[in-house]
Formats: C-alpha cells, structure tokens, sequence
C-alpha cells in the first residue's frame, strides 16, 4: 500500500452557544480503534469539490442538516497512520433552520450539543475542544 493524503472537512455547527458533536461509529475492522470517540463531523474532501461544498454535503450526509458556512477555523490539524495522512480543515458554521432535527447516518451512533467544557469530558479526538474554544473567539 502507498502512503496517501487525504483532505478532511470538519463543520463545527453553533445553535444557542453549543456545538454539534457525533460519536463515532466504526463498522469496519481495521477502524474499531476509533469506535466511540466524539468528532467534529465532516470527511474526506473529493475530486472536483471545494473545501466548502464538501463540509455542506458532509453534514447533510451525516447529520441530515442544511448549513451555512461563517469562516474558516485558523486551525489546521494533521495526522499520521501507517501509510496515511490527514489534513483537517475545519469551518464555524450554522444551521440554516435551527429547527431542522438531527439525523444521523450509520456512521454515527449518538450525537449532542456540547459547550467546551462540557466536551472536556467526552472521549474526543485530539483538538476536538481547543477548536471548539477558538470557534468561540469568532
């Protein structure tokens, strides 16, 4: 297998001073590490697809929302597997109607709204609350 990149697309959506958080679900094998820890949802960008559209499509697909994109995060991640590298860009965003119910995909198992603090208890991936902070800032 040869090394890849990948470009990942986070939306960290704010309703009421919260933020929209998933745990993860993993159905493949040599994913369960990462069975039950709590993310930004988003994924991987594709071919032909701006960093926008794909945080819009991704959290359609994930969470059954609409949303508008406020800024980008200045925050970029990245992180390293055997033979894989992640590049994680993260974007502020909203609901556009704040009364559309979250609906998540199988590739979930639980969602919430979470403050910074409060996610401090959660088990989440690495930056998960310090981008939640910064998003605070904005």
């Amino acid at each position: 297998m040869s090394p890849r990149i990948t470009y990942v697309v986070m939306a960290l959506v704010r309703k009421d001073n919260k933020y929209l958080l998933t745990c993860r679900q993993e159905l493949e094998e040599h994913m369960k590490e990462f069975h039950g820890i709590w993310q930004i949802p988003g994924g991987g960008l594709e071919f032909g697809e701006t960093p926008e559209q794909c945080a819009v499509r991704e959290l359609k697909e994930e969470a059954g929302i609409d949303i508008e994109l406020v800024k980008v995060i200045p925050h970029i991640r990245t992180a390293f597997r055997p033979h894989w590298q992640g590049v994680f860009i993260t974007y502020l965003a909203r609901q556009k109607d704040p009364s559309q119910p979250i609906v998540i995909n199988e590739e979930a198992c639980d969602f919430g709204w979470f403050t910074p603090e409060s996610a401090k208890a959660l088990i989440a991936f690495p930056e998960t609350v310090d981008l939640m902070k910064i998003a605070n800032t904005l």
